[in-house]
């Protein structure tokens, strides 16, 4: 489901971190409520409250800072979908902008197609096609999503996009496929 967690990165020194400057806040917060008391009482000056309150914003915005930095250790699925694949084993150390969890859906697929270069001026993004699964003779509605704007000089065909909804999953993510536009 879309929000669920996928992944929980342990990171020692932020969730450290998370928690000492949340007890810096609570600290801070205290003193600022208390100088306020001692004001009241005519103990304390407008300037030791102001300065009191000036500490306890700063520590409540360092904490809250910390929160969100260890909110994102934890990685949710951003759609709704399976996990198709995981790219890492617990107690691995991954870079930052190392993929770790492929999360697929199926509802909706897209094959890529390659199509001979003389064929490609006659193809349109949005016209209809057929889709035939390997080992399935059922032809299933689709249409062309995208166009490449380029051939490939090695093969001489370009590729298109063929995109076909997928309701109950009926073709796995994987498949080979046939499509004829």
């Amino acid at each position: 489901q879309a929000g669920d967690m996928l992944v929980e990165l342990d990171v020692p020194e932020l969730t450290a971190e998370a928690r000492s400057t949340a007890a810096a806040a609570d600290v801070a917060e205290r003193e600022s409520k208390r100088q306020h008391a001692l004001l009241a009482q005519g103990i304390a000056s407008a300037r030791q409250v102001e300065e009191a309150d000036n500490a306890a914003t700063t520590a409540r915005a360092a904490a809250d800072a910390a929160a969100r930095l260890l909110a994102r250790t934890r990685v949710l699925s951003p759609i709704e979908g399976d996990v198709d694949r995981v790219m890492v084993q617990p107690g691995e150390r991954v870079d930052a902008a190392a993929p770790l969890v492929q999360v697929m859906d199926a509802d909706t697929l897209d094959l890529v197609v390659p199509v001979p270069a003389d064929h490609l001026p006659r193809i349109r993004k949005g016209q209809a096609a057929w889709v035939v699964a390997e080992g399935d003779s059922a032809r299933h509605a689709a249409r062309v999503f995208a166009v490449a704007p380029g051939v490939d000089s090695v093969t001489n065909a370009g590729r298109i996009v063929v995109r076909m909804p997928n309701p109950g999953e009926r073709i796995r993510v994987g498949t080979g496929a046939t499509a004829t536009v």
